[in-house]
């Protein structure tokens, strides 16, 4: 999981250090959260809706992308 945290953070623009460090784990906690809610979801709407809100929260998670 580090070397997956460590490719994100490659691939985003801007921030401190800090900020470099925790967006990807944050992207990938959304993610992987949204994932197994979803995959749990009897309802193919319900999992379609939690589908949308998980991929909305983690680019707001992950932040700017480079260009």
């Amino acid at each position: 999981m580090k070397r997956i945290a460590q490719l994100v953070e490659q691939g985003l623009a801007g921030g401190s250090e800090a900020e470099r460090f925790t967006r990807p784990w944050s992207f990938l906690g959304v993610l992987i959260g949204g994932i197994n809610v979803t995959r749990a979801m009897k309802s193919t709407k319900a999992a379609g809706e939690i589908a949308e809100a998980t991929k909305s929260a983690a680019i707001k998670a992950a932040g700017r992308a480079c260009a």
